[in-house]
């Protein structure tokens, strides 16, 4: 991603069967820091 670049994404989690179950609620947001190396750290809704 380029720097100062907002995104919207959310979470998906496959279970054993292989179905995929998409986190709940509304979409996270992440706007990219000014330099090339940033880290986001969450946690599945």
């Amino acid at each position: 991603m380029p720097v100062s670049t907002a995104f919207a994404y959310k979470y998906p989690k496959k279970d054993a069967s292989g179905n995929v179950t998409w986190e709940s609620g509304t979409n996270r947001a992440y706007t990219t820091g000014g330099s090339s190396g940033y880290t986001v750290s969450d946690t599945w809704k």
